[in-house]
């Protein structure tokens, strides 16, 4: 139908110069397409490894920040450990520190 029209329209000395303007510029739209579509997915493609290797990055630094918790935590109740040890291990009567800071107080003469 489309072509009946352009016999019609164009002639036909005019129609195959028609049809080869066409074909040339339908090979470059095409082509145009083509180039934008590898630049569009060569861009992703670097963006995605970009916010892969970010994502890596976060995770390892997530595990550290754990492990390092997780230290401290013990060292501590270690600490905690031994300064309930030291403290129920001692009376406060033999160590003068712990005993009360204030003088005896005995019967005034």
């Amino acid at each position: 139908m489309i072509l009946v029209v352009a016999l019609i329209v164009l002639g036909p000395q005019r129609l195959p110069e028609a049809a080869i303007y066409i074909a040339r510029a339908i090979k470059a739209v095409r082509r145009y397409a083509a180039t934008i579509t590898a630049e569009f997915r060569r861009e992703f493609r670097e963006a995605y490894e970009e916010i892969e290797q970010m994502r890596m990055e976060l995770q390892e630094l997530r595990q550290a920040l754990r492990e390092h918790a997780a230290q401290v935590e013990r060292e501590l109740q270690e600490a905690a450990h031994k300064a309930e040890s030291s403290l129920s291990a001692q009376e406060p009567g033999d160590n003068p520190s712990l005993a009360d800071p204030r003088p005896p107080q005995g019967p005034s003469p």
